[in-house]
């Protein structure tokens, strides 16, 4: 295994498994056009020690807000159940509550 391998499998191991999940996905045409591209995603992800759950995700929404691809990313997001913290301005727990409403709504 060359050293250039090497250390990127050593920087994929010291991401957050859904940073990694997303990586290993393929860059989507529209991801370049992110407002967040080049940002250090660990802004998009739940810290380990949260008080106020509300909180924790405002700065990356913020990033979010007038993105031209939010629609994109939030599509993706809930295309892709395993990515965790803040996806087109949506984090993981509101995809799912997203999700639970369309499939009622579905099966009625």
């Amino acid at each position: 295994m060359s050293n250039t391998t090497k250390d990127s499998e050593a920087k994929l191991q010291s991401l957050p498994p859904s940073a990694v999940a997303f990586l290993r996905s393929g860059r989507q045409p529209w991801m370049g056009k992110a407002s967040c591209a080049g940002m250090d995603p660990e802004i998009f992800q739940r810290p380990d020690e949260v008080e106020d759950a509300s909180v924790w995700p405002a700065a990356a929404k913020q990033h979010c807000a007038g993105c031209c691809v939010r629609e994109h990313c939030l599509e993706y997001a809930m295309k892709h159940r395993d990515l965790t913290g803040v996806w087109g301005g949506t984090t993981d727990e509101e995809r799912a509550r997203i999700s639970s409403r369309a499939r009622r709504i579905v099966s009625l």
